[in-house]
Formats: structure tokens, sequence, C-alpha cells
């Protein structure tokens, strides 16, 4: 019996062919065995959310970012790493890395962080899928007081 194995990772989604062929051997000279499978590799279809425990707080207070990461297609939570961002107050980009967070098997992720500036913060989470697409929250403000 002839074994051969061989892995492959789409670079994009799309669809894929492989093609086996099969020529014979000594014994099968006159077998010629070729089949096609079609091979699907498309982006899962994600969600996530984000929310903060404490909307208004005090510079050196503690806020809780949490939210969860959800797979559409079947619609449950799943483990996987998201990274939160902040804009600072008076800034005008989501560039400020507060870490990272990674959700249990349930897709819940939390991750507490401390406003050292006075005024409005925002934050958002971003979830990079294994197809390399990005899937970013909806973000929300914080409004931190003396």
């Amino acid at each position: 019996m002839f074994s051969s194995s061989r892995s492959v990772a789409p670079l994009e989604e799309g669809y894929y062919w492989v093609v086996f062929d099969y020529a014979g051997d000594l014994v099968h000279a006159e077998t010629r065995l070729t089949d096609t499978l079609e091979i699907g590799a498309g982006v899962v279809p994600t969600a996530l959310t984000i929310g903060v425990d404490k909307p208004l707080v005090e510079v050196g207070d503690t806020v809780k970012v949490f939210g969860t990461l959800t797979r559409l297609d079947t619609n449950t939570g799943f483990s996987g790493t998201v990274s939160i961002f902040a804009k600072e107050p008076g800034g005008e980009d989501f560039d400020s890395f507060l870490g990272d967070a990674v959700s249990g098997s349930n897709g819940y992720y939390t991750l507490s962080f401390v406003p050292d500036l006075i005024g409005t913060w925002e934050v958002l989470a971003v979830f990079e899928t294994i197809e390399m697409a990005t899937v970013t929250s909806a973000p929300m403000t914080i409004v931190a007081r003396e």
C-alpha cells in the first residue's frame, strides 16, 4: 500500500482544489486513478463585543474592560486573544496598547486598566482571526475626573 501526505495552508480566502493522481505501479501498471477534492477556505464570521464596568471614574480608579468573542456561524463563544487599545484624552488614534486578554472557552474576556489622565478615554477591542482577518469592536467611552 502506498501512502503519502502533505500539508498546505491557504494564504487567502477562496476555493482550492486538490488533485490526487495515481499512475499505477509495477503491479498495477494499467491502473490510473484521479480524483479532485474542492476545499473552501474562508473567514469564520466573528463578533466581538466590549463593555466597561464604570463609565465615570476618578483618575487612578481601576476600570474593568470586558466582552465576548463569538462565532456567528454557530453562535458560540470561543477562546482567543483579544487586544485592548485606548484613545487617551485629546488623542486622535487608538495608539495606547492596554494589553491582551485571553477569552475562555465561553468567549468571555476581561482586562483592567487605570486611567491616569483627566478627560474622555475611549477603549476598543481587536481580534485577529486565524485567517488573518481583523475584527474590531465599537469603542466604549470612559470619563476620568479628578
